[in-house]
């Protein structure tokens, strides 16, 4: 079964260490066409001298061939300005990334023009980041895993009712979640580097899960509490903006049928 952290590494990875294989296996597959195709198409046309009806066969895959090359050139532009390495993280951070990475895989999402993604996935091998870490660098980095997979699924979750300080302050808690596990990623990477400095890394990445599990507990009490009616109204739900309108109307309709009452009474 897949750790925290195992989920984490295949998730962030690519981010964390700057590399996009979307836009680097694109590239790649269109040079590959270009090649065969205008190869292909090249050998059509020597020889349509001699069979006329390949010529525009020949022709034709040529000029897919050209577009081809043409594709890939925009392709491999693409994946030159990929996402840059995390700065902060140091330089043995990156190393277990890399480390972690090479050994359970890690996926990424290419966009494309239309909102239409395509899944590129890239795996060395089968193994789980606990096979490949110290004992206790695993326990300390999967526990931070497990509270930054919480927080960054809670801030996503979506329903009939958002709360607007999270919506808010969405953009803030993920840099400062963010933050805090690269931090932690760093420090980890000292112990599994260097196991004497246990004691010393552990304190502090202790100090940095709480603070990661305290932000959890925050976000889901604040998504618990019942919203008021101003929160509803802000909504851009569609369902409780009818709900709201029916009972609005039915408290004029109320209302009305009581002054009609009182009026009669009167009389």
């Amino acid at each position: 079964m897949d750790s925290s952290l195992d989920r984490f590494i295949r998730d962030r990875a690519a981010q964390l260490i700057g590399i996009r294989w979307g836009s680097r296996g694109a590239a790649l597959g269109l040079a590959i066409n270009a090649l065969v195709q205008s190869l292909v198409g090249g050998i059509l046309l020597a020889i349509s001298s001699r069979e006329p009806e390949l010529l525009w066969v020949g022709a034709g895959m040529l000029a897919l061939g050209i577009g081809c090359g043409i594709g890939a050139l925009f392709a491999k532009r693409k994946m030159q300005e990929a996402t840059r390495p995390e700065t902060r993280l140091s330089a043995e951070g990156q190393r277990l990334v890399i480390k972690l990475a090479s050994h359970v895989g890690w996926s990424s999402w290419a966009g494309g023009n239309g909102g239409c993604s395509q899944r590129f996935q890239w795996s060395m091998g089968r193994r789980t980041c606990s096979q490949v870490m110290h004992e206790s660098a695993f326990e300390l980095l999967d526990a931070a895993a497990a509270q930054y997979n919480r927080v960054s699924g809670l801030v996503q979750i979506q329903g009939a009712y958002n709360s607007p300080t999270i919506d808010k302050m969405r953009p803030a808690i993920r840099e400062a979640l963010n933050d805090t596990m690269i931090g932690v990623v760093n420090q980890v990477a000292l112990l599994e580097a260097s196991p004497e400095t246990a004691s010393a890394v552990r304190i502090q990445v202790i100090d940095d899960i709480a603070i990661l599990a305290e932000l959890g507990d925050r976000i889901e009490t604040i998504r618990a509490q019942t919203p008021s009616l101003t929160d509803r109204l802000s909504s851009s739900s569609p369902i409780l903006d009818v709900i709201e309108q029916l009972k609005m109307d039915e408290a004029a309709r109320s209302e009305l049928h009581g002054g009609d009452s009182e009026l009669r009474h009167r009389g």
